[in-house]
């Protein structure tokens, strides 16, 4: 009797020891479809940034954070800053069942650089004009350049009579030589003048139309080398032709071609006039030109700001800094308690997740006087497989994504000079692309493979820039590029 009742304690034990894994399983099968994920993405448009919440079960609820004060419950949508700056966007996920009991609930942040477009140029009037013979004695039809709508016309002939007509056709009462001016102006809907300019240019008239006159041309054109450095290059002339450059600084040139440095940024209105005389020393033609020349300011003399990027299935993060001084220093706050003086530090995390990097340039003169300082911060994530500044700027191949995970990345980013496209653990050809915030295309890059490949500053201009990697299954990578 007591052997059977020991034979049957055994086999109902067995029996609930079954039950209870059943019961295990089930519960931790529940638990991962409770699971909530709180990842977002984000794109910038100056101060509009695009964000898009990870998707979730239906009933889940959303709640953002915009770090300006502001907050949304949808999943997905536009918010537009009012200044420029960084700010660390937080999103919250909740799931609840029908009775309001919370199944499940997460929370994310990034922070997000918001910059705000660059003012539009000044006005400028142009108040050039060209005249010909209209084929009827003493007739003159005066041309004028092209203007903004709105602006107004002031002609003087030289002979007393005036006109307010942008083309114009005016006939002499004698032959001879007048004159001839326009003044164009400007004004926004206030009444106040934007810009005005004044040219003048002489007119021959005769009963006999003349031979084709003599052309003076004084246009030209003009590009910035490097800082400061621009180079000039005047319009081919007759032979005899002289040269008279206003560069607007108060300097002046009398070469055709030349290379000249402003001392400071700015605008500045250059003008350019060219005469050429027979050996008597009569005028056979004579014209000027100017036009603006912007000199922007240099860059700024500490900069902050850094990208991080690894090759590696680890923990390990490379972090770039801009270019600064040769004596400048460096002062990394890696978000974990580490710190390092590394101009571009590679550090190894200990542990997975969001760490917030700042970093601190400083450089002083000989005497140790601080000239300047600046600091800038950016989150970055780390987990067991690779490191990503978005959870958007990587793909994984393979299944259930335990396999090989493709990674694009431009660094360093900003760029001041020339980057590098870094490409790894993808597959087949590789095609890169560059656009503007318009939407233009600017680089375009095809078959290219895992490696790592120029690009260079001088198909961009400074600015904000878009770019995709898309390979050969259609798998695209998206980032942005800031080019100062």
């Amino acid at each position: 009797m007591k052997n059977q009742m020991t034979t049957i304690t055994s086999k109902a034990i067995k029996s609930m020891a079954g039950l209870l894994v059943l019961l295990l399983l089930s519960v931790n099968s529940y638990s991962q479809m409770m699971s909530c994920n709180a990842h977002f993405y984000h794109q910038n448009h100056f101060a509009d940034v695009y964000f898009s919440g990870t998707f979730n079960p239906m009933g889940t609820a959303y709640a953002w954070d915009f770090g300006d004060g502001s907050t949304s419950s949808s999943m997905s949508g536009v918010h537009t800053y009012a200044a420029a700056g960084a700010y660390y966007v937080c999103l919250t996920v909740t799931r609840a069942d029908s009775a309001g009991t919370v199944l499940c609930t997460a929370t994310w942040c990034d922070s997000i650089h918001v910059m705000l477009p660059p003012p539009p140029p000044p006005p400028v009037c142009d108040a050039h004009f060209t005249h010909h013979h209209a084929g009827m004695t003493g007739a003159i039809d005066f041309d004028p350049a092209q203007q903004a709508p709105g602006t107004t016309y002031a002609w003087d002939y030289g002979d007393g009579s005036t006109s307010s007509v942008m083309d114009t056709t005016h006939a002499y009462a004698q032959p001879g030589t007048y004159y001839a001016c326009l003044t164009v102006t400007r004004n926004d809907t206030a009444g106040n003048v934007l810009c005005t300019a004044t040219w003048c240019d002489s007119v021959h008239v005769a009963t006999v139309p003349p031979p084709p006159p003599l052309v003076c041309n004084a246009h030209f054109m003009h590009y910035r080398h490097n800082g400061s450095s621009v180079h000039f290059f005047g319009t081919h002339n007759p032979q005899g032709t002289t040269y008279a450059w206003d560069l607007g600084d108060g300097t002046t040139s009398a070469t055709a071609n030349f290379s000249h440095t402003y001392a400071q940024s700015g605008t500045y209105y250059v003008c350019l006039t060219v005469t050429n005389a027979d050996t008597l020393g009569n005028i056979l033609c004579t014209a000027t030109w100017c036009d603006s020349v912007r000199i922007p300011p240099p860059p700024p003399l500490c900069n902050a700001h850094f990208s991080s990027w690894h090759r590696g299935h680890n923990l390990n993060v490379h972090f770039d800094s801009a270019h600064n001084p040769s004596n400048a220093t460096y002062a990394w706050d890696f978000g974990d308690g580490s710190t390092s003086t590394a101009q571009d530090p590679a550090y190894a995390y200990a542990l997975p997740g969001t760490y917030y990097a700042c970093l601190t340039v400083t450089n002083t003169d000989s005497t140790g006087n601080v000239i300047c300082t600046a600091t800038w911060c950016d989150s970055v994530h780390v987990d067991t497989v690779h490191v990503c500044n978005h959870p958007h700027t990587c793909w994984r191949n393979g299944i259930n994504g335990a396999a090989n995970q493709g990674t694009a990345m431009v660094y360093p980013n900003p760029m001041t000079e020339n980057a590098v496209l870094h490409i790894a653990n993808t597959t087949g050809n590789v095609s890169f692309r560059v656009f503007e915030s318009t939407g233009r295309l600017m680089v375009s890059k095809d078959n290219l493979t895992n490696g790592d490949f120029e690009i260079s500053k001088k198909e961009l201009g400074s600015g904000l820039y878009f770019y995709q990697v898309i390979d050969n299954n259609g798998n695209v990578l998206k980032g942005k590029l800031i080019v100062q």
